[in-house]
């Protein structure tokens, strides 16, 4: 009894961490607040496989340079789908500009587009 109520936790816990048939605005805010708790691994979880580098780049770094800082409030301002791709816009307390995430729609899950490309396409946008 004990082990299957264990089990069934665990594919709870595995069932809510992934992105399948979430909304890409939900799928933008659980990938904001692991950056933000710097929580990296789970992060990538919720990212398309070209964000690898970037994201572990980010974990090996001893400073946080994620835009959103530990302390910082923010919050989604718009976002925009267009078949399967999502612009995300969040603004940051204090901040000018808006930060913009692409997410994109891979095999039926939104994933977030964190990769040196996509963003540097982003902040010409």
């Amino acid at each position: 009894m004990k082990f299957r109520l264990t089990y069934l936790a665990a594919a709870i816990i595995a069932c809510a961490s992934c992105s399948n048939g979430k909304p890409p605005e939900s799928v933008a805010q659980t990938f904001l607040t692991l950056m933000q708790q710097r929580q990296y691994a789970q992060a990538k979880k919720l990212a398309t496989g070209t964000s690898s580098n970037m994201l572990e780049a980010l974990a090996s770094s001893p400073q946080n340079i994620f835009p959103i800082k530990e302390n910082d409030t923010y919050k989604i301002s718009s976002f925009n789908t267009r078949n399967d791709s999502c612009i995300v816009r969040i603004q940051i307390t204090g901040k000018a500009y808006p930060m913009k995430l692409l997410l994109l729609k891979q095999s039926g899950s939104w994933k977030v587009a964190y990769d040196i490309e996509t963003l540097f396409r982003m902040s010409e946008q």
